[in-house]
């Protein structure tokens, strides 16, 4: 039972083992995607000849590993994958003929005449094979060799070939034609090229001596290093003459680019013929070579050097990405500071401003009304009527030729100061971009459609930064009101004072002229010039709740300060933070941090 029990926690494990490594895998293809995506969309440029950039490159090659590691745990019997690469007329149709002991690949004298992986597999567990592979090369389609058309690229030929008639016997395996990594007409299938390159198991390089040197053929090689493959190099069109001089150049361009030692190398003399058969003593070398490296080869630490593909180029491929990441900091920084500087400017300008401040004597207008100064009730009626009316008839006429409509309450001193400052901050946030277009070279596509987002936006900001002032304003009236109250209860606690208060320096004049501003029929200005105001501030700042009135009237000043503050940050800011949101998908990166991390912590566990 014990036993039964071991080998049932065994299996599970083994499951949530497996399942881990596919969740990494997943997830991390996912991201590649995405970085391939985000390669292509912000413009890598291409290198002369038309193949692409290493970036891009690099990325083909790593996700085609990646999903050769989701192959090989779904198919462990495989069959060995031996991929034949080179650049254009090095004779890689000719050597798979050759190794293949019968004309199997087509051959021309043509440069970039294959354009399509050709396959050719052999052996037990080949029809196996050729079904697992089907999957691995979807989307392309799998047609017969002589049948592969000339005017499209996403094809490929799988076939078996059935025994090799060639001596030594070569295990079953599968080998690949592949077409050239350097032509013109490279960048449509120089994709197809780095998906055998990571499927290989063994890795035959065929080059000749005209073409050995290529740049092209050296960041090949030095791309593949990570993968590990056991490498075999064929060095065609080779005269004996040269033959020494050509073997130390190879062996320095190798040294040049990769860590490991210049791998097996076969040199071909250079043959006058359409279709040149192999001199045998090559085939037979290059025979026992295979032989040799299938009987001792493994995939064990295949995720492994996926990883490390991936981490040698981890930061190459994040470059545009950390760009995108770096303008949109610095948005968002320019964005807090700007806000801040709103607000230090509302606080001197406003809140500090003798003359301007208007809140406190707000709630003093409020405070007259709770007094309800004994006999003068009457008076206080007549004076409200007499007050307001033609005020409200003038007012609404004023609002009605200035905005059409007489309904809309006029803008308090401190809503005016607040849209001074805000439209102060757009125009700063719009130089700003337009000097981030022409300072920032790697983020000056993303700053110049953020420019272009931001002026479609400007309205937009401005209703939206209205109608907040406005809910702001109806807000904050309850905080004025409960100053008031706190106010007029301490009073109450002071009798002396409020009766003071209500018996002296108090006319009918006050009182009309509070509950005139109470309705919104006076100006502001007007009610702190009244001496009635001035008689209520000086008795309350000279009585015994002087110290207190001082502290109210700060208090006030800090909360407004408060809620203004978080005003401008949660409704502007958020609609400024939120800008880059809008760029165009199909034209930038948009990943975030959180997602790059992830991905990296999904790295760091892959393998």
């Amino acid at each position: 039972m014990v036993d039964r029990y071991r080998g049932a926690m065994s299996r599970r494990n083994a499951l949530i083992a497996e399942s881990a490594e596919a969740t990494d895998g997943e997830e991390l293809r996912a991201f590649l995607r995405a970085l391939e995506r985000c390669h292509a969309v912000t413009g890598v440029p291409s290198r002369d000849g038309g193949y692409d950039d290493e970036a891009v490159s690099s990325l083909g090659l790593a996700l085609a590993s990646l999903e050769c590691d989701q192959l090989h745990r779904q198919s462990p019997l495989l069959l060995p994958q031996i991929a034949l690469l080179g650049p254009t007329q090095a004779g890689k149709s000719s050597l798979a003929n050759g190794v293949l002991g019968r004309d199997l690949a087509e051959v021309s004298p043509l440069a970039g005449f294959t354009i399509h992986p050709q396959g050719f597999c052999w052996g037990a567990g080949t029809e196996q094979t050729i079904r697992a592979l089907n999957g691995f090369f979807r989307p392309l389609q799998r047609v017969a060799a002589d049948q592969l058309p000339r005017d499209r690229f996403d094809c490929y030929a799988l076939a078996d070939v059935g025994a090799l008639d060639i001596t030594p016997p070569v295990p079953a395996a599968c080998l690949w034609d592949t077409p050239d990594f350097d032509s013109v007409d490279a960048a449509h299938y120089r994709g197809h090229v780095l998906r055998i390159a990571a499927l290989a198991d063994l890795a035959i390089l065929v080059l000749s001596k005209d073409k050995y040197s290529d740049e092209s053929v050296w960041d090949m090689v030095s791309l593949l290093q990570p993968l590990g493959h056991p490498t075999a190099i064929i060095l065609n069109k080779v005269d004996e003459a040269s033959r020494d001089a050509l073997l130390a150049s190879l062996e320095e361009k190798w040294r040049s680019c990769r860590v490991d030692s210049l791998p097996f190398v076969v040199t071909l003399p250079f043959v006058e013929a359409a279709n040149p058969s192999l001199p045998p003593a090559a085939v037979d070398g290059l025979a026992r070579w295979i032989h040799r490296k299938l009987a001792s080869a493994s995939r064990q630490a295949r995720r492994k050097r996926t990883r490390e593909l991936l981490e040698r180029h981890w930061s190459g491929w994040l470059a545009p990405v950390r760009a995108e990441q770096q303008a949109r900091a610095e948005w968002d920084g320019a964005i807090h500071r700007g806000i801040e500087e709103v607000v230090v400017c509302y606080q001197r300008d406003y809140l500090n401003h003798p003359h301007h401040y208007e809140t406190f004597q707000r709630a003093l207008a409020r405070l007259l009304t709770l007094l309800e100064v004994p006999g003068v009730a009457g008076a206080v009626a007549s004076a409200r009527r007499l007050l307001t009316w033609p005020f409200r008839q003038a007012t609404r006429l004023g609002r009605r030729v200035m905005s059409g409509t007489a309904d809309r309450d006029p803008k308090s001193g401190e809503q005016a100061i607040l849209e001074q400052l805000i439209d102060h901050l757009l125009l700063q946030l719009q130089q700003l971009v337009l000097a981030k277009r022409e300072q920032d070279p790697s983020g000056r596509s993303w700053w110049r459609d953020l420019s272009s987002v931001f002026r479609a936006a400007q309205e937009e900001f401005k209703a939206e930064t209205q109608e907040a002032l406005a809910d702001y304003a109806g807000n904050f009236q309850v905080e004025i009101d409960q100053t008031a109250r706190a106010l007029y209860q301490r009073l109450e606690t002071r009798p002396v004072v409020l009766n003071s208060l209500r018996a002296t320096r108090m006319t009918t004049d006050a009182a009309a002229l509070a509950f005139a501003l109470h309705s919104g029929g006076i100006g502001i200005q007007d009610f702190v010039i009244a001496p009635a105001t001035l008689s209520l501030t000086s008795m309350l700042t000279e009585s015994a709740l002087g110290h207190y009135v001082n502290r109210a009237a700060e208090d006030l000043k800090s909360r407004q300060l408060v809620a203004v503050g978080a005003l401008l940050r949660a409704t502007l800011g958020d609609l400024l933070r939120a800008l880059p949101d809008r760029l165009d998908d199909s034209r930038h990166c948009k990943l975030s941090a959180a997602t790059v991390e992830r991905a990296g912590q999904r790295l760091a566990a892959y393998g």
